[in-house]
């Protein structure tokens, strides 16, 4: 009987205008089970919190859907995206500006760096340098001075400052701008042209007397300066002209001139007899000491 009834209860339900409710639009009554399970499972639920005016890509399921969208919007904003300039090489990259700087610094820190005054730079040149264009003269040398204080403007470390010397020079002088004795062909001049009786010399000997009449050239000059007759400009002209064997024949025969004629250097005249050292060059260099 209970059947029975509930089967034309449900039919009563949903007639067209029947009772109990049935819309105007012909629309099926809901079901009653579903409705009531909907209902409890509302009541059950607890109930989802959304601030007011939360955008709605932030509003979750419940509370904590709701709390991780908001909490990864903003640990996205404490950790910015850092700041990488144009160019910049993967290398020097970091995870974060602060990263970026350490990289950078640690770079800049580990390159090698300029003295601390110009006149520290110091020249160190090969040998294959030395013997093709002589040793620089570092008392002095106003050239040199220029060269290292332009090399401190430009913040160069002492290794790129002794690898432009040599470099420098090699290029002047593959252009033509450098007119360099050879040291070698000028000593054998000097060794050819040293007088008949001393042909019998030995070798070594030879080389010897010509090595002494070169650096007697040079003490010369520099006694000439010593004592007034020479200003230092002049001094450092004639002393150019030690580089060839014409030269030193030249130096050599004015510094016997001048002891000869009694013209010592920083003497007033007198006709002062030959020392024995100018003996011994003119006997080396005959030649040159014509009168």
């Amino acid at each position: 009987m209970n059947v029975r009834f509930s089967f034309w209860h449900s039919v009563l339900m949903n007639a067209d205008g029947g009772g109990g409710g049935g819309g105007g639009d012909g629309g099926a009554a809901p079901n009653a089970i579903a409705a009531a399970a909907a209902a409890a499972a509302k009541a059950e639920a607890p109930e989802v919190y959304h601030p007011e005016g939360l955008a709605d890509d932030f509003k979750g399921a419940n509370d904590r859907e709701t709390i991780d969208k908001l909490y990864g919007h903003v640990k996205g904003l404490q950790t910015p995206t850092p700041y990488v300039p144009e160019g910049l090489a993967d290398n020097f990259k970091g995870a974060n500006d602060r990263e970026t700087i350490d990289k950078l610094y640690a770079d800049i820190k580990g390159r090698p760096a300029p003295p601390e005054k110009a006149s520290d730079y110091k020249i160190e040149l090969s040998e294959d340098f030395t013997k093709k264009f002589g040793a620089f003269n570092e008392k002095d040398n106003k050239v040199l001075d220029v060269l290292r204080d332009t090399a401190h403007e430009l913040k160069l470390d002492q290794a790129t400052f002794n690898a432009i010397v040599p470099k420098f020079y090699e290029k002047l002088d593959a252009a033509g701008l450098i007119e360099m004795s050879d040291p070698a062909a000028e000593t054998e001049k000097l060794v050819n042209a040293l007088p008949k009786e001393l042909k019998g010399l030995s070798r070594v000997d030879k080389l010897t007397r010509v090595a002494k009449m070169a650096n007697d050239a040079g003490a010369g000059v520099q006694a000439l300066e010593a004592n007034g007759v020479l200003t230092k400009q002049q001094a450092t002209l004639l002393a150019g002209h030690i580089e060839s064997a014409e030269g030193i024949g030249l130096v050599t025969a004015l510094l016997s001139a001048i002891g000869e004629k009694g013209l010592q250097p920083g003497a007033g005249g007198g006709g002062q007899q030959l020392t024995e050292h100018e003996r011994a060059m003119r006997a080396m260099y005959p030649t040159m000491f014509k009168n």
